[in-house]
């Protein structure tokens, strides 16, 4: 399913969101192959320490991110 859903972000304009997945290894690997390829690019707009998650989410509902949004974990 992941690999489908990046696919299709790839391939088309469609906006794709996801969260965590039960992917097998053999998706990952495939996913890990795509960005080494550099058919795959992630945009990181952000990123906010995880006391900051309110103001991270916060700014996610604005639709101004270019990218994606990351909650660090330290």
């Amino acid at each position: 399913m992941l690999v489908q859903i990046l696919w299709l972000s790839i391939t088309s304009s469609k906006k794709v969101v996801f969260g965590p997945s039960s992917e097998s290894t053999k998706d990952l690997i495939f996913l890990k192959e795509l960005i080494e390829a550099g058919k795959i690019k992630i945009v990181i707009d952000r990123t906010y320490p995880l006391s900051d998650s309110a103001k991270a989410h916060k700014y996610s509902e604005t639709g101004h991110a270019k990218g994606e949004i990351v909650i660090t974990v330290v």
